[in-house]
């Protein structure tokens, strides 16, 4: 009897980035690269918005809190 080998595969859903930027990056993704925007939420004092390019995964920007980012870089 030969032995099967289970090979599981894993598919990316979405890509997470954070920007000081988030419109100028919507823009460029919306307007130079032809991505879609799927939807886009300001809440607690943050903005996070999801973009469609093509068949992949979602990109999902999110504006970095100044506050924040000072506080992922010390540790």
């Amino acid at each position: 009897m030969s032995k099967r080998k289970i090979v599981q595969t894993w598919r990316l859903r979405y890509l997470y980035v954070g920007t000081s930027n988030l419109q100028k990056d919507v823009d460029y993704y919306t307007k130079v690269l032809g991505a879609e925007k799927v939807w886009d939420i300001s809440s607690f004092g943050t903005r996070v918005a999801a973009l469609r390019l093509g068949e992949g995964p979602l990109l999902f920007s999110r504006t970095i809190v100044p506050r924040l980012a000072a506080s992922w870089s010390s540790k």
